[in-house]
């Protein structure tokens, strides 16, 4: 991996003193085919690893939850940990209770649901900021985490509601970029 994607994985993973997590908004910002998705996607898996959780994972739109969003949690998530997939539903039903619901956000009205452990976002940028709001509520009585995976698009939403916070420091945000260049696959490559 590269040292930002590690750094991302390692920031998710930390725990205050008293075992709650350290960060409540994580971004992971990156150009286009710099393995955003697949860190994505190792986090559900990591939160999923608890058990009775009740996860989203979202895209923007539909396409781009099938096309990107499954394929990364289908390589994430061991085959041995689902107990059932509904393809209707967009849902996985793990071993140990938790839940892991794919949602595309085209329309901002389908981030209205159930109180949610985790919540995490591919290309954000490409989504509503009111889909994001919307969103919000269902983290609060679980005090759920919230991660995006996204590229960099300037001085838009998700620049003022995790990038900005993160770096002035506000308790609960956490927040790392990365050039698409950097990633080790595309390196190996060359």
């Amino acid at each position: 991996y590269h040292p930002a994607q590690e750094a991302f994985l390692n920031a998710f993973q930390q725990k205050n003193a008293d075992g709650e997590p350290a960060y409540h908004r994580l971004a992971l910002i990156s150009g286009r085919r710099s393995g955003k998705t697949v860190i994505g996607a190792l986090a559900v898996a990591t939160m999923a690893s608890k058990s009775n959780q009740v996860i989203w994972a979202c895209a923007p739109s539909f396409p781009k939850l099938h096309d990107y969003v499954l394929p990364a949690l289908r390589q994430a998530i061991p085959a041995d940990w689902i107990v059932k997939w509904s393809e209707l539903h967009q849902e996985f039903t793990l071993v140990n209770g938790t839940v892991i619901q794919c949602r595309s956000l085209d329309d901002p009205e389908r981030g209205r649901g159930p109180g949610l452990n985790g919540l995490w976002i591919d290309e954000l940028r490409d989504a509503s900021e009111k889909a994001w709001l919307t969103l919000v509520p269902a983290l609060v009585d679980k005090r759920g985490v919230a991660w995006v995976t996204t590229s960099p698009n300037g001085y838009d939403h998700v620049f003022r509601n995790f990038w900005k916070p993160a770096t002035e420091g506000q308790p609960g945000y956490w927040a790392i970029r990365y050039k698409t260049s950097e990633n080790p696959a595309i390196r190996a490559q060359d």
